[in-house]
Formats: structure tokens, C-alpha cells, sequence
């Protein structure tokens, strides 16, 4: 208690002069800074990733381990969010616990109206390099193909949930002749985290934008417009 008394401020009161009419000091008057009142709630746009985190090493006997292992399993899982509302600069990543499971039932079945697929493909059928990468967003990836590592398409009946036409997976000319998607077909999504620099209050500022690519490794092979 003695050294909580000794770091408060004390003020010095001359007492002899207070008994002639000198104003007692009450309080010193200061002004207190305001924090920014945030929203009560933030609207989720979309999950565009998820990811586990790293376990860390705990000095236990294994079977308390596992306990707390099986306990936490919900928090060690993140999702990366981009906010309704929020420019891609202010996506962040969130503990599961934080989402409700509503929105985490959509992460495999968002809804989305997309077309980037064909245009890589196209690119392909144009193209001498058997791979292609593009910016594809990775729930319209998951949403075709229920899965967020690399798959392996056999046909093209894997691609029947994206909007595409029906010569997608072939380019002929005027003769009938032309090139098509050999398959199978390997697609593997990424989401890697870019530095971009921005002027924020008239200072520098660093911020991080997720980046989602989708990478096409097939081969490419000579058909006429009878053999479609």
C-alpha cells in the first residue's frame, strides 16, 4: 500500500494562505483522448481461405495434451476474410470461432458467377507453355471442385458447375481443324500474401493484399470438329 501511495501526484497546498480566501485545488482537469467507436458488427463478403495453425509444443504428459488438442481444435483454424464494405487492403484473418456456422457452411458452396476459367483455357489452346497461371478467386475454385488442394480433372463433365460455353475446351479454325485440351487436367489454387505501399494520413504505409491464382497443368492435342 505504501508504494501505491508514493507514485500517486500530490499537490501543494499552502494552508496558511487557504485560511485567507485562496481557492482549494479540486481536481486538475485534463483531456482524455477518444478511441474510435468500432461497428457493433462487420459483414463477411466472402471466406477466401483458410489455414491451421502451427500447434505449439506443450510440457504436459500426453494424454493432458490431447485433451487440450481436442479442446482447442475450432480455434486452431483461421479464415481469411475480405469485409462488405472494406477495400482488399483491410482483409484480415479471423479464428473460426469469430464466424458463425452459417457462413461456415457456405465455404465450400459460395456463390459466384464466374468466367476466368475459359479465358485461361483459351490462353492455353494459344499458347507453347503447358502451364498457366491466373487470378482466379479460390471459393469459386472450391465451389466447382469441393476441395482446396490441387485436383485432378478427368473430363469435361468435372466442369459442369462453372459457367462455361460448349467449345470452352477447344479452338478450330475455318477448315475444322484446331487444337484441344488433352486431359487429364491438374488445377492447384494459391493465395500468397503481396506488400503494397499506400499513402494513409500523408504518411507511408505498408499493408498486405491476399493475391488468389489458380495454376492449369495440361497438354494440349491436334482434333478436327468431328471428333468433339
Amino acid at each position: 500500500m505504501t508504494l501505491h501511495m508514493q507514485l500517486r501526484t500530490k499537490k501543494e497546498i499552502n494552508w496558511r494562505e487557504l485560511c485567507f480566501g485562496q481557492k482549494i485545488f479540486i481536481k486538475e482537469e485534463r483531456i482524455v483522448p477518444q478511441r474510435e467507436i468500432l461497428p457493433n458488427e462487420y459483414r463477411v463478403e466472402r471466406l477466401i481461405s483458410r489455414k491451421l495453425e502451427k500447434r505449439k509444443s506443450l510440457g504436459c504428459p500426453l494424454k493432458i495434451f490431447r485433451l487440450i488438442i481436442e479442446n482447442a481444435k475450432k480455434s486452431l483454424c483461421t479464415c481469411m476474410v475480405k469485409w462488405e464494405g472494406y477495400s482488399v487492403y483491410e482483409c484480415s484473418w479471423e479464428p473460426e470461432a469469430h464466424l458463425n456456422q452459417v457462413l461456415l457452411n457456405t465455404f465450400y458452396t459460395p456463390e459466384i458467377d464466374d468466367s476466368l476459367f475459359e479465358l485461361a483455357i483459351q490462353q492455353r489452346l494459344r499458347g507453347k507453355h503447358n502451364t498457366v497461371i491466373i487470378r482466379f478467386d479460390l471459393d469459386v475454385f472450391r465451389h466447382c471442385f469441393g476441395i482446396e488442394n490441387s485436383y485432378i480433372l478427368q473430363s469435361v463433365d468435372d466442369f459442369e458447375k462453372l459457367p462455361l460455353h460448349k467449345n470452352w475446351h477447344y479452338n478450330l479454325n475455318a477448315s475444322g481443324r484446331g487444337l484441344k485440351i488433352a486431359f487429364p487436367l491438374t488445377v492447384k489454387p494459391k493465395l500468397h500474401m503481396k506488400k503494397v505501399y499506400i499513402s494513409e494520413k500523408g504518411a507511408l504505409e505498408m499493408k498486405t493484399v491476399p493475391v488468389e491464382t489458380l495454376r492449369m497443368i495440361c497438354a494440349i492435342e491436334v482434333c478436327t470438329f468431328d471428333q468433339l
